[in-house]
């Protein structure tokens, strides 16, 4: 055979198999025969929940979808809004801060859309027990390990001092830090008075046994006063809940705290049919995910769906929930305003 023929069979192969790639990728209905879904490093917390959700996916759905682990958050958010990504595993101020291209993101993630929301991540400031720290208003005039690492945790830090009525610039005395791991071993070691930290991480469990234990401090006195209101207003999606001394492990006193939820997040041009299929997968199998870790004991139909969310859902999202019966007024109309954001 000629080279010209060689080389006209080697066009029309290629010319073929591009028509037959959108096949491949996805079903008839549009379902993807893979999934990525985006999370934090190995072993945190963001990835485990990352983990949790590809199983189920997999074994319900004719796909098989896998967690992605990156750095942090601005290594793969902007990913998911051009739609490299297909799912990602993100907390609601985060989210927030992405689709309004606020602090590290330089522009507008428009395209971000929830999935379902969750469980939340509970924060506030912890200090060691016998520091004589009962309260935040305590915290004038200490040392304060801040994390500057993250734009969101620099915000969370600054409003909780400020809701407690203090002057983050004036009124104690920031100790930069770079990560949840530096900050716990400065309150170890003595370097610092307080930090900020999230119940149930390895990092405070690890701190709280070498040092006989820690004490949480409320942020506010209750879900809707002052500081809690402050809180909410500053803080995306936040919420405050109350963690009675001994309900966990890690927490030996009442305590307010700020809670974050987190979302199983896409990107608007993800497949209609293929979210949809997630959400009432996920929707038919909370005991498979319970299953697999505490925190999703908490993600139940009764949080899956929340107007406080801080973007929009997807499409194929609100058909399911429509369906199920779980889409109120409220939630049309929190829909229509983050929409026209």
């Amino acid at each position: 055979m000629t080279r010209r023929g060689l080389t006209n069979i080697f066009v029309i192969g290629a010319m073929v198999l591009f028509c037959l790639a959108p096949a491949v990728a996805q079903d008839a209905k549009g379902m993807p025969k893979t999934m990525s879904i985006a999370t934090h490093p190995k072993g945190a917390l963001l990835n485990i929940i990352g983990g949790g959700f590809a199983k189920v996916i997999t074994d319900h759905l004719p796909t098989r979808a896998s967690d992605r682990p990156f750095t942090g958050y601005t290594t793969w958010v902007p990913l998911l809004n051009t739609g490299e990504l297909d799912m990602g595993i993100v907390t609601s101020p985060e989210s927030h801060t992405a689709y309004m291209g606020q602090g590290p993101y330089k522009e507008s993630m428009k395209n971000l859309r929830v999935l379902n929301a969750g469980s939340g991540v509970a924060l506030s400031y912890v200090v060691r027990a016998d520091s004589g720290i009962k309260s935040m208003a305590e915290l004038k005039g200490k040392r304060v390990a801040m994390d500057r690492a993250s734009y969101v945790t620099k915000v969370e830090n600054e409003i909780s001092v400020q809701a407690a009525g203090l002057d983050p610039k004036k009124d104690i005395t920031p100790v930069l830090v770079a990560g949840v791991a530096e900050l716990m071993n400065c309150i170890m070691d003595g370097r610092a008075d307080a930090g900020w930290a999230s119940v149930g991480s390895g990092q405070v469990k690890e701190v709280a046994g070498r040092v006989g234990g820690l004490r949480w401090l409320s942020l506010s006195g209750g879900p809707d006063d002052a500081a809690a209101k402050m809180i909410k207003d500053r803080v995306a999606g936040s919420r405050m809940i109350f963690i009675k001394a001994g309900e966990d492990p890690d927490v030996k006193n009442d305590v307010w705290v700020m809670e974050t939820p987190i979302y199983l997040a896409t990107h608007k041009g993800f497949s209609d049919e293929a979210v949809y299929q997630i959400a009432k997968t996920v929707w038919q199998n909370q005991k498979e995910l319970a299953a697999i870790h505490p925190k999703f004991k908490q993600w139940t139909s009764e949080v899956m769906v929340s107007p406080e969310v801080s973007i929009p859902y997807h499409p194929g999202a609100v058909r399911f929930y429509k369906e199920a019966g779980a889409w109120p007024d409220a939630m049309e109309a929190a829909q229509k305003k983050l929409l026209a954001r």
